[in-house]
């Protein structure tokens, strides 16, 4: 009788692990399956949302999960693959990718319902991704890493980034002007489609995480702001730059926990999901961040997310 023991538990979350018997098909095989927490106790990592019902995590052991009715009950979908999904990014009500240890990128052309892998070209570890339409994306990684696509994620092609360190953020305002950020405050812009790309000093070499490049003035959705980004990472550090990162200025500090995403409503304000349940918040165009908590306890949050269809 084999038994198959799942390898790794929901990071952080409190929750017991109640193990079921099954016998199918009168063959006396044991499986292991999850009876709380539902659907699945693996660690997840990121969320998207197509509109205000429908939305996606991913997670460790190649867990996609989806829900229909705003989160609150979620089904599994198969990847195909079994290593750490680290991100998802919703292009459009039908195309997505996930992007995740190995070097794996996933493409959904049906909403998310199932998954196809494309070639990276890379056994590295890709973290992060986006992407400015269905056809033009960047993924960041393990050692370097920098991917660019412009045919919809048919062939990626690795860019020069002058960096040996784990990348973890990456942001662009438009099709040339873009940001990356990493390991060791690793900090890097291009103004020519990740053809080249220059390094930034900041002042604390921490870890960094988040990066969010301005991509619109408020009022003038048309209008490209190419100068600013903000930037965050370990121990709440966040710093902001309007001058394409020749000066940064370090914003007030509203919590000592490492930050690990943006998210952005244009012209309104800022939130960041941080470790230990802390939520920041911050007006548009202010540097001014104020901290909450999501009240789910010691959780650390990987992700946050809005829905393609209303800013909510």
């Amino acid at each position: 009788m084999t038994r198959m023991y799942p390898r790794q538990l929901f990071n952080r979350v409190a929750g017991v692990l109640s193990l079921v018997f099954v016998v199918a098909f009168g063959n006396a095989q044991a499986a292991w399956m999850w009876q709380s927490p539902l659907p699945q106790g693996n660690q997840l990592n990121d969320c998207a949302y197509i509109d205000g019902a429908t939305g996606y995590a991913v997670g460790a052991m190649g867990i996609v999960l989806r829900t229909s009715d705003r989160g609150v009950t979620w089904t599994s979908i198969s990847s195909g693959v079994t290593g750490n999904l680290n991100r998802i990014v919703i292009v459009t009500k039908d195309s997505a990718w996930i992007f995740g240890d190995g070097g794996v990128v996933l493409w959904s052309i049906n909403g998310g319902q199932t998954w196809r892998a494309q070639t990276s070209g890379t056994t590295s570890a890709l973290y992060d991704a986006t992407f400015l339409d269905h056809f033009n994306g960047f993924a960041v990684g393990a050692n370097g890493t920098i991917l660019r696509t412009n045919n919809a994620g048919v062939t990626w092609t690795k860019l020069i980034s002058g960096v040996t360190t784990d990348l973890r953020g990456v942001s662009f305002g438009d099709l040339n002007h873009g940001w990356v950020v990493g390991f060791a405050g690793t900090v890097l812009n291009t103004i020519d489609n990740g053809a080249s790309w220059t390094s930034h000093t900041i002042p604390s070499p921490v870890n960094l995480y988040a990066v969010w490049a301005k991509n619109t003035t408020p009022g003038f959705p048309a209008v490209i702001n190419t100068t600013t980004a903000w930037i965050a990472g370990d121990n709440g550090y966040t710093w902001h730059t309007r001058t394409t990162g020749d000066t940064w200025l370090n914003d007030k500090g509203a919590t000592p926990e490492r930050i690990n995403r943006f998210v952005d409503f244009p012209g309104k304000f800022k939130i960041a999901a941080c470790n230990n349940d802390n939520l920041t918040y911050c007006a548009e165009d202010d540097s001014v961040w104020i901290a909450t908590r999501s009240k789910l306890g010691s959780v650390d949050l990987s992700s946050i997310s809005k829905n393609l269809i209303a800013d909510t």
